[in-house]
């Protein structure tokens, strides 16, 4: 399990090595992947409506157009009074 932590950290952190992290406690790594997953979710766009005074998040997508176009089509099943995602 070590082993593949310390693999996708080299993936996504090229300029770590191997001996450095071999030195980095277990907790040290799953804290450097779930600070990667974090900053991962912000570059995308969140696709959220308001529905009866409640917000509802519909996920996040790559492009601004994806996350209209999900709010578009959550908001017409709303409006037939199918559920908002299937």
């Amino acid at each position: 399990m070590r082993e593949l932590m310390i693999q996708e950290i080299r993936r996504i952190r090229p300029h770590l090595t191997a001996a450095a992290l071999a030195q980095v406690s277990d907790e040290s790594l799953i804290r450097m992947l779930s600070s990667h997953a974090a900053r991962d979710r912000r570059h995308r766009y969140q696709a959220r409506v308001m529905i009866d005074g409640v917000r509802v998040s519909l996920g996040y997508f790559k492009t601004p157009e994806e996350a209209r176009s999900a709010v578009e089509q959550a908001k017409f099943r709303y409006s037939i009074g199918l559920p908002l995602t299937e």
